[in-house]
């Protein structure tokens, strides 16, 4: 870790200061090298379901997925415990 002060800013006070983390050349190779080794297998045996770490995936486009499913179970009235259930049995 490494801290760069910002300039024109007091260099006593730590807010002052960006932090950044360099790799070396040969870590970020072997990284790259892993990546592309596991890559395939690890998407094989992630869930459909799993918005995140996955191409293609965004978390945006399942929580948009399950407000659209909780605003049709208030329109429907949909009593799915599953999901959405408040202590006095109501939706």
């Amino acid at each position: 870790m490494i801290a760069i002060e910002k300039p024109g800013k007091d260099p006593e006070l730590a807010v002052n200061y960006r932090h950044i983390s360099l790799l070396s050349v040969c870590l970020k190779l072997l990284e790259c090298l892993t990546l592309g080794r596991i890559a395939e297998t690890a998407e094989d045996s992630l869930s459909p379901d799993q918005a995140s770490f996955q191409k293609s995936h965004s978390t945006c486009d399942y929580v948009a997925a399950l407000t659209t499913y909780i605003e049709q179970g208030f329109q429907y009235q949909l009593k799915d415990r599953r999901y959405v259930s408040r202590p006095d049995g109501g939706i």
